[in-house]
């Protein structure tokens, strides 16, 4: 056996060696629990060994010296033929040894839909709980989503066990599972506690697509706290537009901030979602009433933050709305100031053609011009052109 040798076990077993302990061998104490042969090949994973010593009548309830069961060892290795031998031979499916996972929820831990069905059809119970959790959360843990369907479809989830489901998935982040108890009646609760408890946790967590699922299925917040994050920034800076306006539609207020002094319009400026949503949504929450002038705790403002050609779209969009273009930032600059540094002709002239002043003075008394440090052609003559129609010395 230290060999592997299959062939020599088949043979030693043909001509009739023992293939089990002695009851009377003097190194075992009274009750030990021997492993013999057949716990030996498990043990070391030899599954062709093993099968041959089965057949040859060693019994399956053997432990390993770290008391785990034949079965439970066979689970680990995914080996749906020694588990299947093993449970004929009447290994038993609720035999956990020494571990506090039972076989069923080590199965299910593996995300194997296999060996749940095998266990299940030998009898192994799937309502049962433990300190380590029950077989469901460990299905859902594993991330499988036609485990988890299969094993509600079994036995739906008990109240104490279904309450922590999916909140199990959400903090495993495992999508599919968290819309397969959504969709699938588990959170039973989805506009009252139980939905407004998930809602409040995926909101934290930042968790955009959790969120629309949850508000889409009708889970609200019934109170939000200024400070904290609101679904409403979340959906807004993952270009939600369709639940971003539901939210506004239905009330939410667009001024709270986070931790930081942004706000959903502030978030969804910045939002790294498909162009035509960040626009739709930037202008679903200035029709709603938000501030298009906020300045972040960290001294940002939302022109500074579309100074960019790809989002000077965004930035059409909120001087329509009424946006300040000389609006400065924690360092007394305007937003053509910070344009005029990064030298991008397109852009310094865009916000010159919508009447960014290129003769303000503000820090360390620089103008626009000042701060200029393009080699591009002609972005100089532009700024220059443009403060001398200002009818302004420039410094």
């Amino acid at each position: 056996m230290d060999r592997g040798d299959a062939l020599m076990i088949r043979l030693l077993v043909d001509e009739g060696a023992d293939v089990e302990p002695s009851d009377t061998d003097p190194r075992f104490r009274p009750g030990a629990r021997r492993r013999g042969p057949l716990g030996r090949a498990v043990e070391r994973r030899q599954e062709d060994i093993a099968m041959i010593l089965l057949d040859a009548g060693a019994k399956p309830g053997r432990y390993t010296l770290c008391g785990k069961s034949m079965l439970h060892v066979a689970l680990l290795m995914k080996s749906m033929t020694l588990a299947t031998r093993l449970l004929e031979k009447g290994a038993s499916p609720h035999d956990s040894g020494k571990s506090d996972l039972s076989p069923l929820m080590v199965a299910a831990q593996l995300g194997s839909l296999d060996l749940v069905k095998l266990l299940l059809s030998y009898g192994a119970y799937v309502e049962q709980v433990t300190a380590n959790g029950s077989v469901m959360s460990h299905a859902v843990a594993s991330g499988n989503v036609d485990l988890v369907d299969y094993l509600i479809k079994w036995k739906f989830p008990a109240d104490d066990v279904r309450a922590s489901l999916a909140r199990e998935a959400l903090n495993h982040k495992k999508y599919d599972v968290f819309q397969c108890l959504v969709k699938g009646g588990v959170v039973v609760d989805i506009g009252g506690s139980e939905g407004r408890e998930l809602l409040s946790l995926a909101t934290r967590q930042g968790l955009s697509k959790y969120v629309a699922l949850l508000v889409e299925s009708g889970a609200r917040l019934s109170t939000h706290s200024n400070g904290a994050t609101t679904p409403l920034m979340v959906l807004a800076q993952a270009g939600y537009y369709n639940l971003t306006k539901k939210l506004l539609d239905e009330g939410d207020p667009t001024e709270y901030t986070d931790k930081m002094g942004r706000t959903a319009l502030f978030l969804a400026v910045k939002s790294m979602a498909a162009m035509d949503d960040v626009c739709k949504t930037v202008a679903a929450l200035l029709d709603a009433g938000a501030n298009p002038d906020i300045v972040s705790q960290g001294g940002e403002t939302l022109l500074s933050q579309v100074m960019y050609v790809k989002r000077l779209k965004i930035a059409e969009i909120l001087l329509s709305h009424g946006a300040n273009i000389e609006i400065k930032n924690n360092k007394g600059r305007t937003t053509l100031s910070l344009a005029a540094s990064r030298g991008n002709k397109q852009v310094i002239k865009f916000f010159l053609d919508h009447g960014a002043d290129p003769t303000t003075v503000f820090h360390r008394r620089f103008t626009p011009l000042r701060w200029f440090s393009s080699r591009q052609r002609g972005t100089r003559e532009l700024l220059e052109n443009s403060a001398a129609r200002w009818n302004k010395r420039v410094i």
